[in-house]
């Protein structure tokens, strides 16, 4: 979208309209984003426990044997 295509937005359908618009899709691309994060961070969280629970349980069976 170029600054023509906007000024043609803006003129034809007003200020608050348009600034609506960019407004709830600036939130949309910012809220995907943190999805995204998020699904990354549970991603690392899990890795992390499974690697925890390994190591502890190796610590249990040295001090057994």
């Amino acid at each position: 979208m170029n600054v023509q295509d906007i000024t043609t937005l803006v003129s034809s359908l007003g200020f608050p309209i348009v600034a609506s618009g960019a407004l709830f899709w600036s939130n949309l691309k910012t809220s995907e984003h943190y999805t995204k994060t998020i699904d990354e961070m549970r991603k690392t969280i899990e890795d992390n426990t499974l690697v925890t629970k390994q190591l502890i349980d190796k610590l249990e069976n040295e001090n057994k044997g």
